[in-house]
């Protein structure tokens, strides 16, 4: 199904995080409901706050206490395992946490956001979480290629296909 991810962004300095969080509850309700008459899926996504300090939503703590304030059937998370993995937080209990609330999941190796295999991430263990919680979704890459350019930097893609 079409999705849209709607973005939590960044608390300004000075602004309440408790007001903003019932404005984001709020305005994610309303959207959620809207787009279920479409058939769009509203996902909500954690950045994390060592590449963008100050965003309101980093965790999939944070998701989930998100997404169950809003209490909407339409509204979901999107998960990335670069976002989680780069705060050194747990991805098969992340995944497990966020369990069939998960919408989209997309994904880039940690650290430097690159290509499976390029970092430290440990997308086996990832991926059977994934499959235990019953996610029937798409994954989409989200990486940077690196020197080698896109098309030479698909080299995991093989092996991701044969599991």
């Amino acid at each position: 199904p079409a999705s849209v991810n709607v973005l939590p962004g960044r608390l300004a300095e000075g602004d309440d995080r408790e007001l903003a969080l019932e404005t984001l509850e709020h305005n994610l309700w309303k959207t959620a409901d809207a787009f279920d008459m479409l058939g769009i899926r509203v996902l909500c996504e954690a950045i994390n706050p060592l590449d963008m300090p100050g965003f309101l939503i980093n965790s999939a703590a944070d998701l989930e206490a998100l997404l169950q304030r809003v209490d909407h059937p339409n509204c979901l998370a999107q998960l990335d395992f670069y976002h989680m993995a780069r705060q050194q937080l747990d991805l098969p209990s992340c995944i497990t946490r966020l369990g069939e609330r998960i919408g989209h999941v997309q994904f880039a190796d940690c650290p430097g956001r690159g290509a499976p295999g390029s970092g430290e991430l440990d997308f086996g263990a990832a991926l059977q979480a994934l499959q235990a919680s019953g996610y029937q979704g798409w994954l989409s890459a989200e990486y940077k290629p690196g020197e080698q350019g896109t098309e030479a930097g698909l080299g995991w893609l093989a092996e991701w296909r044969g599991r």
